[in-house]
């Protein structure tokens, strides 16, 4: 082992300190220079608007068109609830009425669920086919008809509107009107 002489030893310390010394400054100038060169980013999101109305033609106390229009400003999966009643003069509700040989027209797929969902996605302001496969007589009857949409993007491995209606409730989400 060599023992270093006083001469040696000051310069190992004053070497280290040198080399300390430039580390400081290198961190220091890096920190200034990211401080000074650094500029605020700001991130504006735009949420999509999700919305549908009802578009429905009674004429002469008989429902004969039901279609569904996307209101709102990206691709949108539909479904519809219907609810048939009987009422009396006053309108009061009396019983139900069975509304199912009135719905579901050829593209509508009747879910097990009480919906009825139009199987492809629609584009803003444009509609669904028609829902009614005949016109309802309305005399005596009130038919409510309840429309929903939800986004048709963003839903890993969806491609109808059951399946998106499906992984909203899984995931804690879901459209409405």
């Amino acid at each position: 082992m060599r023992i270093l002489s006083g001469h040696s030893k000051k310069k190992a310390v004053t070497l280290l300190l040198a080399a300390a010394l430039l580390l400081t400054a290198a961190a220091g100038g890096t920190l200034a220079f990211l401080s000074v060169h650094t500029e605020t980013i700001t991130n504006t999101f735009t949420p999509a608007a999700v919305d549908c109305a009802i578009d429905e033609t009674v004429a002469n106390g008989i429902k004969s068109s039901v279609r569904i229009q996307n209101t709102g400003d990206i691709d949108a999966y539909i479904r519809v609830a219907a609810v048939g009643n009987t009422v009396d003069e006053s309108g009061n509700v009396t019983g139900e009425f069975d509304l199912s040989p009135y719905l579901a027209a050829a593209a509508w797929v009747e879910g097990s669920d009480g919906y009825y969902y139009y199987p492809v996605q629609i584009a803003p302001n444009g509609f669904t086919t028609e829902l009614l496969k005949q016109s309802i007589p309305l005399e005596g009857v009130m038919v409510t008809i309840l429309s929903e949409a939800i986004q048709a993007n963003g839903m890993p491995g969806v491609t109808t509107a059951q399946g998106a209606f499906a992984y909203a409730a899984a995931h804690g989400s879901g459209g409405g009107n």
